[in-house]
C-alpha cells in the first residue's frame, strides 16, 4: 500500500465540507490542521523505517491556513474526497480511527452515501489545488473555435469590404471567413464554397 501527503487545498475542501454537511459552528482551521497532522503520522507509520522523517510534511503541517473552499460541494466529490484522505490517513491503525481527524471522515463518508457506495468517476482522487487558483488556458493552448476574437477584425472588415470593387459584370462580391490565423477575403466568383457572404 501506498499514500501521500494531501494538500492543504484537500484539508481546505474536508473542513469545508465538515461546516456544510454536519457542524456549522466547527472550527475549520482545526479540523484541516489536524488532518494534516494525522496524514504525517500516517506516512511516518508507514515509510519512516525506510525513509526517515518527511519533515517537508512536518512543516506543511505546521504552517497550515485554512481558506473557504468556494467550489463544488457535491456529496459524491465529498464521499470521493472524504475517502481519499481516509486512506491516506490510516497507516496508523487504531490511532486514526480513534483520532479527532479519523471520526471527522467517517462521519463525512457515513452522511454522503457510506463507504460502500461507488465512487463517481467524475471527480478526482485527491486535490491539488483550488479550481480558483488554478491557471487559466492560454490562447495557443485553446482550439481554434475558442480562441478570442481580434477586437479590430470586424473595423478590418468594414474597411477591406469598402476598399474592394464590385466587378461590373459578374455579379461577383468580396466575401470572408474568418480562419484560425486571421482574416481572410475572397472573390466570389472564383471561391464559390466560402463559408460567408457579404451582402
Amino acid at each position: 500500500m501506498s499514500a501521500w501527503m494531501l494538500s492543504d487545498a484537500h484539508a481546505d475542501f474536508i473542513a469545508t465540507a465538515y461546516l456544510k454537511f454536519i457542524d456549522r459552528g466547527a472550527d475549520p482551521q482545526k479540523i484541516g490542521q489536524q488532518l494534516l497532522r494525522e496524514n504525517c503520522r500516517s506516512l511516518a507509520a508507514l515509510y519512516e523505517e525506510r525513509h526517515g522523517i518527511d519533515t517537508e510534511a512536518l512543516a506543511q503541517a505546521a504552517a497550515y491556513r485554512y481558506q473557504p473552499w468556494r467550489a463544488n460541494m457535491d456529496p459524491q466529490n465529498v464521499s470521493k474526497q472524504a475517502r481519499c484522505a481516509d486512506y491516506q490517513c490510516c497507516e496508523h491503525g487504531d490511532a486514526w480511527t480513534e483520532s479527532a481527524s479519523g471520526q471527522l471522515i467517517a462521519a463525512l463518508i457515513d452522511c454522503t452515501g457510506g463507504r460502500e457506495a461507488p465512487l463517481s468517476d467524475f471527480y478526482p482522487w485527491g486535490i491539488d489545488e483550488h479550481p480558483e487558483h488554478a491557471a487559466a488556458p492560454q490562447p495557443e493552448a485553446l482550439p481554434p473555435a475558442v480562441r478570442p476574437a481580434d477586437p479590430s477584425a470586424a473595423a478590418q472588415l468594414i474597411q477591406l469590404r469598402a476598399a474592394a470593387p464590385k466587378r461590373a459584370n459578374s455579379g461577383a462580391v468580396i466575401v470572408a471567413q474568418f480562419s484560425a490565423t486571421g482574416l481572410d477575403l475572397f472573390d466570389h466568383a472564383q471561391q464559390p464554397d466560402l463559408l460567408r457572404t457579404l451582402h
